[in-house]
């Protein structure tokens, strides 16, 4: 069994995930979360979201600012080597 597929089964265990049957596939299967795996995802994006703040919290406001100015920076090259014409 796969990485992927025993996690799969975990999670399906754990009635987080359930599989739907593709309509026109008889092959195939979806996974989808359930209620419960919907608000266990809901909550730990929250928890990341506050930690995420926490650490920016942590920086000046000089310190925020040279961040920005760093990250778009980065972006800005990133965009460019994307650019079709590169």
């Amino acid at each position: 069994m796969s990485k992927r597929s025993s996690r799969d089964h975990k999670l399906d265990a754990e009635q987080l995930v359930q599989r739907v049957a593709h309509e026109r596939d008889r092959r195939a299967t979806y996974i989808e979360l359930t209620k419960t795996g919907k608000a266990v995802a809901q909550n730990a994006i929250a928890r990341h979201n506050d930690d995420v703040a926490a650490l920016f919290d942590r920086l000046t406001e000089a310190e925020r600012a040279q961040l920005l100015t760093i990250l778009q920076k980065l972006i800005a090259e990133i965009v460019d080597r994307e650019a079709p014409d590169r």
